[in-house]
């Protein structure tokens, strides 16, 4: 079951996310739900359309079941299933 506590260790795909910060600044603030995840990078469903963003370089805020977390993305830069073996 995924938490806030063990994030980082799941599939990020379903769930509501917003960029804080960012070596591009021209993505912070950048928000939507999360339809896709590779290796190194977010398919986020935006207002704007679907945006392909990097994990890395990145400072995500995840939120679910009501709570947030802040994940850098250098911490979830690979697939979920290598993420889970630790």
């Amino acid at each position: 079951m995924r938490t806030i506590e063990n994030i980082k260790l799941h599939e990020m795909i379903g769930l509501k996310t917003e960029i804080v910060d960012s070596t591009d600044q021209n993505t912070i603030g950048l928000s939507g739900t999360i339809i896709n995840e590779t290796q190194h990078m977010i398919l986020i469903n935006t207002y704007k359309g679907l945006k392909k963003i990097p994990k890395s370089h990145n400072i995500w805020k995840f939120y679910l079941n009501g709570e947030m977390v802040t994940v850098s993305g250098n911490d979830i830069n690979n697939r979920s299933e290598e993420r889970l073996r630790g």
